[in-house]
């Protein structure tokens, strides 16, 4: 089940989110990855590392998940899920993106999702949208060849006994 959450809290899982999983980016590096249009740049101009790709999606489907929250890049709203697969994520993301006719807002995609007790995350970017449908490597079921151009991203924080609050 995914439910809304109302924006004062949102705004709070979106800030914990921004600190837990880019605390260690300088302002400089911020700016230079064009941060505040797209978090991800942080993976993808490899400031942070992370797993990218299959082996991103592979990560987050072997996760253990108990819960968590979908937060949007270029929208104010947050999701909080009990249970979430990859299939089920990029079910919201079609359900809850913007179309123009019969085209999707292409940047509606991008989005980050989290476990309740932020210790990884994974990234749907808007490079991993491909005319209407998200497309991976045949895997259960679902008929996929993907990543023609950048992300998804999983990363997961090393420094497990530091957390940032």
């Amino acid at each position: 089940m995914k439910k809304e959450l109302d924006s004062v809290f949102a705004e709070s899982v979106k800030q914990k989110y921004k600190n837990v999983f880019f605390g260690t980016l300088t302002e400089e590096e911020k700016a230079e990855v064009r941060f505040d249009g797209y978090m991800w740049h942080a993976f993808s101009y490899e400031k942070i590392p992370a797993q990218e790709g299959i082996e991103a999606v592979k990560a987050f489907r072997n996760k253990e998940k108990r819960g968590g929250y979908i937060l949007f890049q270029h929208r104010s709203e947050v999701l909080e899920w009990q249970t979430l697969t990859y299939d089920e994520l990029l079910d919201i993301i079609m359900e809850t993106a913007v179309y123009y006719g019969d085209e999707i807002y292409v940047e509606d995609t991008e989005c980050y999702v989290t476990d309740k007790d932020f210790t990884w995350t994974f990234m749907c970017t808007h490079e991993t949208y491909i005319e209407g449908v998200f497309e991976l490597e045949k895997e259960e079921g679902r008929d996929f060849d993907m990543f023609p151009s950048i992300g998804p991203f999983f990363y997961e924080p090393t420094d497990k006994n530091n957390p940032v609050e």
